[in-house]
């Protein structure tokens, strides 16, 4: 059972690392990003929470690739694009949970992705509306957070940060 594991988790590291990589090229057309975002997507979402280890290397690669600035900031990009790169970002979220691995910037993006998806989703596909219910939980406990942490910094600028990491 143990090597079956281990088998099936380099396997997912290597299927990590090829969508990376072919992300950070960008597929040149609109239906091409789609079609690599989504199978990032799908890997993404077959690993589990607390991933070893061995994972956060191609993590950081998809990271990478999610948060570059012509595919982020690209005003042409189609609703479809921004929900499937929100839903890599819900996931790596849950993957890395507790620790985010993102900082204050990428996190600004993702809120700014994540609204921008919301305003246009009324125009978009059935399989877009399933997209930003898988989007919501993430976003409303990332905020939350971010939400409390603020509050409490106003009330007490004195609590440590250790106490917001661990929650």
């Amino acid at each position: 059972m143990e090597s079956r594991l281990s088998s099936s988790s380099v396997s997912l590291e290597i299927e990590l690392t090829k969508v990376g990589e072919e992300l950070l090229r960008r597929p040149y057309s609109t239906k091409e990003i789609i079609k690599s975002l989504v199978e990032t997507e799908n890997i993404l979402s077959r690993l589990p929470q607390s991933a070893s280890i061995s994972m956060i290397k191609p993590l950081h690669l998809i990271i990478k690739a999610l948060f570059a600035e012509d595919l982020v900031r690209h005003s042409n990009m189609v609703v479809k694009i921004k929900i499937s790169v929100t839903c890599c970002i819900c996931e790596i979220m849950r993957i890395m949970e507790p620790d985010t691995p993102f900082n204050d910037n990428q996190m600004k993006v993702f809120f700014e992705l994540v609204v921008t998806a919301f305003e246009k989703v009324s125009s978009s596909s059935g399989e877009c509306h399933t997209k930003m219910i898988k989007i919501a939980s993430p976003v409303r406990t990332q905020l939350a957070k971010k939400v409390l942490k603020n509050y409490a910094d106003q009330l007490n600028p004195d609590i440590p940060d250790m106490v917001w990491d661990s929650s």
